[in-house]
């Protein structure tokens, strides 16, 4: 292949860290196209061979314009060209009814229980997740393989990061006139290791940002270095920040953060020979980093990182067994999402919500019928204001009037306040699909003596 312009060689190298299997970049006619690239094993004739999948092209400006893959696409693309322009669009309800059923692509149990069992530890074997199915090995891992492909998964892990001496924060900001443009705010927080995501919201405020720290000085440090060291400096804000104490899903890492968790990284010295409580050792640190990026073999770690023999399967199972690491999970990239929403519920009667909290512990878990991913992405308790942050994942227009029915049904004494995400500039939410059995809201449930709540949201 000739030398690849710049701007096409960064877009498939941004594609390359995102695809969870590996892709090709291929020069045809003046035009770069993108294929991912597997093999398999022929039975009759006992050869492997290479399976190529068309995945879209990468344009002369380094857009990765994707496949068109139905003409459920040209669908939903004339609604949100006509809507954009101010039109509505009207069809007849069971017209309506069929659309959305397209839009939510129902999966088969089976799949459903595949990727249930990633999620829930992307390391276990395909023997182990056939016993579940009733399936071979090899039929399991040609599932896997589909799933990856037709939901863009990416293998990645769920750490404690107050364990490694991070807490987690949630800024909203809200611009006094004109707002920067995506690239200004990218700019501005991209090579910030402490910021793991940043979306435009609509709603109350324009902007949010989820990011780690330390402490409130660091907090501090890091909202007046990007507000006074950035692009952000010409568009005067509003600022509304808050703690969040994680009680449900998580908010995927940027790899960026490594850079920072490298601090802690303990070298044995003559005046070092002991590790510090908040210090990790080589092989635990490259462990997660590499888990963080989908590398999920251990050999392969200890390689890359040239780490002795068995030191990467040691790390692993002491921050197993230390729950700095919850488990090596999944996102899914590409659902067919209506939208993602916020949702801020602000404590204002203690004693009316601490009798019915256990209609928010059942609330978060309880499932939207039908839906290939949790209800919730990420949920966690703030002290500014007094309550809970939601981060809802909606498939359908209908499921946000849903949610906030049967919250104002479940639950007392706080005020429900919501906006949508309506563009990502940093980093992506935990979209999987976590059995709601081993969340902590049911263990919490099981001791209020509630067996036999029911957690689905029906969609009729």
């Amino acid at each position: 292949m000739k030398e690849i312009p710049s701007k096409v060689a960064e877009a498939y190298a941004r594609l390359k860290s995102k695809y969870p299997f590996f892709i090709a970049l291929k020069h045809i006619n003046g035009k770069y196209y993108v294929y991912s690239q597997t093999t398999t094993s022929d039975r009759k004739t006992k050869k492997i061979r290479s399976i190529s999948n068309y995945l879209g092209r990468i344009n002369e400006n380094g857009a990765f314009i994707k496949k068109r893959a139905s003409d459920l696409d040209d669908i939903k693309n004339a609604r949100e060209i006509i809507e954009a322009l101010g039109g509505k669009v009207v069809m007849p309800e069971t017209l309506k009814e069929d659309i959305e059923e397209l839009y939510m692509q129902k999966i088969d149990p089976i799949d459903r229980t595949i990727l249930t069992a990633l999620t829930m530890n992307s390391m276990e074997s395909t023997a182990s997740i056939g016993t579940k199915v009733g399936m071979k090995a090899s039929s399991v891992h040609y599932r896997i393989r589909r799933l990856e492909e037709k939901y863009f998964i990416k293998y990645t892990v769920e750490l404690d990061t107050e364990k490694l001496g991070y807490n987690a924060y949630i800024a909203f900001v809200k611009f006094n006139g004109s707002s920067p443009s995506k690239e200004i705010i990218s700019e501005a927080l991209r090579n910030r290791a402490r910021v793991q995501f940043a979306a435009f919201i609509k709603g109350q405020y324009d902007l949010m940002i989820y990011f780690l720290a330390e402490d409130n000085s660091k907090v501090a440090n890091l909202i007046y270095d990007i507000r006074v060291n950035s692009g952000l400096k010409m568009f005067p804000s509003y600022w509304q920040v808050t703690s969040l104490k994680e009680y449900y899903g998580f908010m995927p890492l940027r790899n960026e953060f490594f850079e920072l968790l490298k601090e802690r990284v303990w070298h044995r010295e003559k005046e070092f020979i002991r590790k510090k409580s908040w210090q990790i050792t080589e092989s635990e640190y490259a462990v997660m980093k590499d888990l963080n990026m989908g590398i999920r073999n251990l050999n392969e770690i200890n390689k890359r990182n040239e780490l002795k023999s068995q030191s990467s399967r040691y790390a692993y199972m002491k921050l197993r067994d230390t729950e700095t690491i919850k488990r090596p999970t999944i996102l899914m990239q590409n659902i067919p999402l209506k939208y993602n929403a916020v949702l801020i519920a602000t404590l204002t009667d203690s004693n009316a919500f601490i009798q019915t909290r256990k209609g928010l512990l059942g609330h978060i878990i309880k499932e939207i019928d039908g839906s290939i991913t949790n209800k919730y992405s990420l949920e966690g308790d703030t002290d500014s204001p007094d309550g809970a942050i939601f981060i809802s994942s909606l498939l359908k227009e209908n499921d946000l009037d849903m949610i906030k029915k049967d919250f104002n049904e479940s639950i007392k004494g706080m005020e429900l306040e919501d906006m949508i995400i309506t563009d990502t500039i940093i980093g992506s939410l935990g979209h999987r699909l976590f059995d709601n059995k081993y969340s902590n809201q049911y263990n919490a449930i099981l001791k209020y003596g509630e067996h036999n709540i029911n957690y689905t949201l029906s969609r009729h």
